[in-house]
């Protein structure tokens, strides 16, 4: 089990580490914390930030693994999945300045939902995961 956390930490590292990383984009007007205080993203002016294919079309297969998730099934195999689609997220990534340091705000506490998840408290934390992931539709949109 620990091979499994020191690998997903590597490997989320890594993918951050390899992110196109520019300089913020000077939005020009306030901005705005989220209404979630669990989704730490911040708007401007209520505005989504700009998302790429990659990452939408990420999320989306994220949010339909954990419903298609069978809750008697064994939580491991889920974490897996989550982690492997989690890493080709990153890997995907081309967004850049601001929407791309946002993503990151958003991304970390997604794995932090599903690394933490096992058998024992899975009927709190599926409905949680659940739920983050479709919150990130407030915050990002093509």
């Amino acid at each position: 089990m620990r091979r499994v956390i020191l690998v997903s930490l590597i490997t989320v590292s890594m993918g951050f580490m390899s992110c196109d990383k520019q300089e913020p984009e000077k939005a020009g007007h306030p901005a705005h914390e989220s209404e979630n205080p669990e989704v730490k993203v911040s708007l401007v002016n209520g505005q989504k930030w700009h998302s790429d294919a990659a990452t939408n079309e990420g999320i989306g297969r994220m949010r339909d693994t954990v419903e298609a998730f069978a809750p008697d099934s064994d939580v491991e195999s889920l974490k897996l999945v989550l982690d492997q689609q989690f890493v080709g997220i990153l890997k995907q990534c081309t967004m850049q300045g601001e929407a791309h340091e946002q993503l990151h705000n958003y991304l970390l506490p997604l794995k932090s939902h599903f690394e933490n998840m096992n058998n024992e408290n899975k009927v709190k934390t599926l409905p949680e995961l659940k739920a983050y992931l479709v919150a990130y539709w407030d915050y990002f949109g093509a």
